[in-house]
């Protein structure tokens, strides 16, 4: 019939047929049945077609083949999978296979960079709450999609199919109510799908070079001839792979518990791809940048000043309040007068002395 059902296995005869094993599954089926009926559960359209089940295990076998036996070990998911999808549970069964693609994906992630994924996958304020493997289920399924193709850990082929299972997952599995029925050959197709696109793809070659710079930016600090070997690999990237290593870069700078290194290499690297990366990145990033930014200490707000604000004036000149008006007015005065005040007391001399003169010419002898 398949993998499954020509493997050999301790206990179990060598020749089981196709026939044999579409015999187990209708008695089982059966059993279930009738015991769901005996204690009054509903028996209508909870297992799938006998017919359907077959199609599946026929096909699982060209699946599996491309699961490499190193990963099978792992794949705990695709054997619950596999499971829920013989038994007839088809909607459980697509739930399954959409746990072992998140877990896959997640692995991925952890062995390349989380604090790079977070940068890009979890946007605005809410980054500072990513951090550890801990953080990575709060990461919603759609973001996750989209990070790990921005970063190279899927293509964009392989994003757009898993995308349409995580939409089915959504709207046909047992995830939510729904009576969307699912056929074998479809579950098969989207196992295929997960296998080739995610655990088994390998990544590409500015993904790989993209990993090794992250790693060389916070081991060490870059000399001029790393910077011009990196400043070589920044004019293979496409536009929008520059823009996402530009997100991990500012990430990288803006982080709060980052080292004097990285942000020195940051600093270095920063205007070697700043020439790659679109207007609408750049726009992005100085409006960020300006969220960074410490404010500007606010000035220290001035007392109101109003016409019945009251002027002491010193006891020395006199011991009483004037108003802001008067005070305008004294000093407007003084500013006029001071500047000639020598020529006035030179004057007022010169009239005293002739007064002076005159009242001892007139004035009777005595």
């Amino acid at each position: 019939m398949n993998e499954i059902a020509r493997r050999p296995q301790a206990g179990v005869p060598a020749d089981v047929s196709a026939a044999d094993v579409v015999a187990d599954l209708a008695r089982f089926q059966k059993t279930t049945l009738d015991q769901l009926d005996m204690v009054g559960l509903p028996t209508d359209g909870v297992l799938v077609s006998i017919d359907e089940r077959e199609v599946l295990l026929t096909s699982l076998g060209g699946a599996l083949r491309r699961l490499p036996e190193e990963d099978r070990g792992r794949s705990l998911y695709v054997s619950k999978m596999i499971v829920a999808a013989a038994v007839g549970l088809f909607d459980a069964a697509l739930n399954y296979l959409w746990d072992e693609t998140v877990n896959e994906l997640r692995r991925r992630v952890i062995g390349y960079d989380l604090g790079y994924f977070y940068d890009i996958a979890v946007l605005g304020d809410m980054r500072k709450h990513f951090s550890g493997t801990e953080d990575l289920p709060r990461v919603q399924d759609v973001d996750l999609l989209r990070a790990c193709r921005e970063i190279g850990l899927l293509s964009d082929v392989g994003f757009a199919q898993v995308d349409h299972i995580r939409y089915m997952r959504n709207y046909a599995s047992a995830a939510h109510p729904n009576q969307v029925e699912l056929t074998g050959l479809q579950l098969a197709t989207w196992l295929e799908t997960c296998i080739r696109q995610v655990i088994t793809l390998p990544p590409d070659a500015i993904t790989a070079n993209t990993g090794r710079l992250l790693r060389n930016i916070k081991a060490d600090r870059l000399d001029a001839m790393s910077i011009a070997a990196t400043a070589s690999f920044f004019e293979e990237l496409p536009t929008d792979r520059a823009d996402t290593l530009a997100a991990g870069l500012f990430g990288l700078y803006t982080d709060t518990n980052r080292t004097a290194v990285v942000a020195d290499n940051v600093r270095l690297l920063w205007p070697e791809l700043w020439g790659y990366v679109s207007e609408d990145a750049r726009y992005a990033f100085g409006t960020r940048y300006g969220a960074f930014r410490p404010a500007p200490k606010p000035a220290r707000p001035r007392p109101p000043v109003s016409s019945s604000t009251s002027w002491t004036v010193p006891s020395t000149c006199r011991s009483r309040s004037v108003s802001s008006r008067s005070m305008r007015r004294s000093t407007h005065f003084w500013s006029r007068t001071t500047a000639g005040t020598t020529s006035t007391t030179r004057s007022l001399r010169l009239v005293r002395l002739k007064a002076s003169s005159g009242r001892r010419a007139t004035s009777p002898p005595r």
